[in-house]
């Protein structure tokens, strides 16, 4: 490949205001080390754009070739997903029009870092990376394509270091990096359910509720003392109420009760659309010893993850 441009974004996990963040309030996000690249070069044939997205294990999961001048989808492997990166290369042109305009033909290969099915962030990687490449802001580009919902701290995750705390009062993005340290970080596992949740159906879903003014704020009160909580017990109590909000507030069960009831030695957090891929258990040595015996082989401890 010659003259290759190289994009890369971090994935996310969400610690708190899953839902609640779509309606303002203060949310803890954290950045993971795993995440997904984006390889731009140039190529000799006529017209085109190609598109190969590669797995962790170098397997190709999806490819598309497009026109290069009207963006139609010439191939494909899977009609949807084409379907979704035409309506981004689309609203991408429309913001910048400069964007492809020179016409030459290119072939972009993307590489996650983490399984497809995982639900890390494959799609919010991809915007920030593709804005990036059509110098525009990622956060434009979410808002005009008609296939992705969502309040946008995934995409504030994409480029950010450390633990951020986000804001999307009146649909506005706003954000800040802090030094989320905890000192019990060895008593924090990431455990991967197996549910891959669609985003936008949870979102869709969420948006029917009504939604307490009280709930909002309580959940910004518990992100503000969790930022700052230096005990593994003050940590777990916030967590604790935390999940009894959102419970309450959409008429779901907390997973601590539906499928970890039999679990002492700490407690069980969702994380982002509940019932889908992962959720942060705390506890102790004995902890992925007791997930293995319950058929949950996929355990990873905080700090191999976050970034």
């Amino acid at each position: 490949m010659h003259n290759v441009m190289q994009f890369y974004s971090n994935g996310k996990f969400l610690l708190t205001g899953e839902y609640f963040v779509l309606k303002g309030a203060l949310s803890l996000a954290l950045p993971l080390t795993k995440g997904q690249t984006m390889f731009v070069s140039n190529t000799s044939k006529k017209r085109l754009l190609e598109w190969k997205a590669y797995d962790l294990n170098d397997q190709l999961w999806f490819t598309s070739d497009f026109d290069i001048e009207t963006l139609q989808i010439l191939a494909c492997s899977h009609m949807e997903t084409a379907s979704i990166l035409q309506d981004l290369l689309k609203s991408s042109t429309s913001i910048n029009p400069a964007f492809l305009s020179d016409k030459n033909s290119v072939r972009v290969e993307t590489k996650l870092t983490f399984p497809l099915e995982w639900g890390m962030g494959s799609s919010s990687t991809l915007i920030t990376n593709l804005s990036e490449w059509a110098e525009i802001n990622p956060f434009d580009l979410m808002k005009r394509s008609k296939s992705f919902l969502g309040s946008g701290y995934d995409l504030a995750c994409a480029k950010s270091q450390r633990a951020i705390v986000y804001d999307n009062k009146e649909s506005k993005a706003s954000w800040r990096e802090i030094n989320f340290d905890v000192p019990f970080k060895d008593n924090l596992y990431f455990v991967y359910l197996g549910n891959k949740m669609s985003t936008k159906k949870a979102i869709e879903y969420y948006n029917t509720i009504d939604n307490p003014i009280k709930s909002i704020s309580d959940i910004s009160h518990i992100t503000k003392e969790i930022i700052s909580v230096k005990s593994l017990d003050q940590f777990e109590y916030l967590l604790k109420e935390h999940e009894k909000i959102v419970s309450k507030t959409l008429g779901i069960p907390m997973i601590s009760e539906s499928v970890f009831s039999d679990y002492k030695d700490g407690i069980v957090k969702s994380l982002g659309a509940w019932g889908g891929d992962f959720v942060m258990f705390t506890g102790n040595e004995n902890t992925p010893n007791y997930l293995s015996e319950k058929g949950f082989k996929i355990v990873i401890p905080y700090s191999e993850i976050i970034i």
